[in-house]
């Protein structure tokens, strides 16, 4: 009878498909991730560069660039420029055409980005 407890039990917990973790000796339950969300379509300004560099996205879509550099920065391209915004600030864009979209920083064009928009 023992096993057929234990066997429940292993079978119930598997089932579950990790979505609890015991995490320490406290034993507590959460979720297996616990860090930030990360958000897609996000460029993050920080040390002077682009991250990611290089960006891939489908058109129609926003693309949001957040400062977290101490120093203030603009996009600036071709197609779209935005205002000059500080650290914790943000510009974002909409891609409704497909093509490859080259950028810099306004104030600092040494950084360089690019855009990629496919079907």
């Amino acid at each position: 009878m023992n096993k057929l407890i234990l066997v429940a039990a292993a079978v119930l917990l598997l089932g579950a498909g990790g979505y609890f973790v015991f995490t320490g000796g406290d034993r507590e339950l959460g979720p297996q991730n616990q860090q930030s969300p990360v958000i897609e379509n996000q460029i993050i300004i920080k040390n002077f560069a682009f991250s990611p560099s290089v960006l891939t996205v489908r058109e129609g879509t926003t693309v949001i660039w957040v400062n977290e550099d101490s120093v203030p920065h603009s996009i600036k391209s071709d197609v779209f420029n935005s205002e000059i915004f500080n650290k914790g600030g943000s510009f974002q864009f909409r891609f409704d055409n497909t093509g490859t979209y080259d950028y810099i920083c306004g104030l600092h064009p040494s950084m360089k980005g690019r855009v990629v928009v496919e079907q």
